[in-house]
């Protein structure tokens, strides 16, 4: 549990969030546990900005099961919410997007 490979999942998703805009960290405490969701959020890109659409969550999580390596855990899920990432922040969207990397060590 918060393992120095943890550390650098989180850092790795962090920093590719970054690329795409401003990274939010959501801290909270689970069983005495600091845990960190990531959330990258992309606005609308509509001609009426005045209409005040509902985010579209996008969301997967780095964390991994207790005493495991949590390579296999949920990596085709985070490798595909970075990509959306990547991808959203380059074209224009009708609805606000929220992604989110979720965190319970």
């Amino acid at each position: 549990m918060a393992s120095t490979g943890h550390f650098f999942v989180e850092e790795y998703i962090r920093q590719q969030f970054a690329l795409c805009g401003s990274v939010e960290i959501h801290t909270f405490q689970v069983r005495g546990k600091t845990c960190n969701n990531l959330i990258l959020n992309l606005p609308a890109q509509t001609q009426r900005q005045e209409t005040k659409l509902p985010p579209i969550l996008i969301g997967a999580h780095y964390d991994g099961v207790s005493d495991t390596l949590a390579a296999d855990d949920n990596a085709t899920a985070v490798a595909v919410l970075l990509q959306f990432a990547r991808s959203f922040a380059q074209i224009p969207a009708r609805y606000p997007l929220r992604l989110v990397a979720f965190d319970m060590k």
